[in-house]
């Protein structure tokens, strides 16, 4: 086993401590790892970058060649597309959604965005709301790293207790709250990485990655919003979904509903109504 990971960000994200936790986690399985400098981390709002090779067997260089790269794990959109080059054809992207619009300029989010779905394996994430919702918005790395655990090849509960081991110096309370962003992360990341495997559109997948309520989602539920997906309204229900600023409750009775409301009647205002009556 080898995987070749490339973090990516832009100062002042966490990107130093993400390497971190994951180079712990990989110790404490007995996993060889060499770690590339991470660069950027004197600019805040630059950008950063570090290689990380992890392998059963001795590592004799610490950069990943172009093209070899087997996941990207970013906590910026913009940095994403920076390192696209970096991938092999079957690679993972696991991406923020939350821009750092540290540059004059910055582009239109939106292409940005239709970018990095558009690659061959991707899942994408609110990071910043996800933290916000654990407690705070620093804990954005944490949300990534949660995202990118269930493709890694180290221990969920290694990454747990590296995780713990970081930040209790800090208090336990900050402790529990990257370990509630870690799991609201890997929720998330699941549901989208579900989604997509069920057949549902990266459009349709993305606006509702993007809203969905934090917190473990039942597989019925993915299975439900497939129908809804496949549904002769799915072009009226995305316009509601992006138009939608709320949060989506994650039963499966929700989408069942929707899939009720005859047609002609659904509407923003029928779709709030009935996301109140489900939360």
């Amino acid at each position: 086993m080898k995987m070749n990971v490339i973090l990516a960000g832009v100062g002042g994200q966490g990107t130093l401590s993400m390497a971190y936790i994951l180079d712990q986690a990989a110790f404490k399985k007995g996993l060889y790892i060499k770690q590339a400098e991470v660069h950027g981390m004197s600019q805040r709002g630059g950008a950063v970058q570090s290689h990380l090779r992890i392998s059963e067997e001795p590592i004799f260089s610490d950069l990943i060649p172009q093209g070899k790269g087997d996941m990207l794990l970013s906590t910026e959109p913009l940095e994403t597309l920076r390192y696209l080059h970096l991938l092999s054809p079957e690679a993972r992207i696991i991406s923020s959604v939350c821009p750092v619009r540290n540059i004059p300029h910055y582009p239109d989010l939106r292409d940005i965005i239709a970018r990095i779905r558009a690659q061959k394996a991707h899942i994408l994430v609110d990071a910043e709301r996800l933290a916000r919702r654990a407690g705070s918005a620093r804990a954005q790395n944490m949300v990534m790293v949660g995202a990118a655990a269930p493709y890694l090849p180290m221990e969920m509960d290694d990454l747990h207790q590296a995780i713990t081991e970081a930040f209790t110096p800090k208090g336990e309370a900050i402790a529990r709250l990257n370990l509630i962003s870690f799991e609201y992360g890997m929720q998330a990341g699941e549901f989208y990485e579900g989604c997509i495997r069920q057949g549902i559109g990266a459009e349709f997948t993305y606006q509702l990655g993007l809203k969905m309520a934090p917190g473990p989602v039942p597989l019925q539920t993915i299975s439900y919003w497939k129908r809804v997906f496949q549904d002769d309204r799915r072009s009226l229900i995305l316009s509601i979904l992006r138009e939608y600023q709320g949060v989506i409750p994650g039963s499966p009775e929700f989408p069942v509903t929707l899939l009720a409301t005859k047609k002609g009647e659904l509407n923003m205002e029928l779709f709030q109504r009935l996301i109140r009556e489900h939360s």
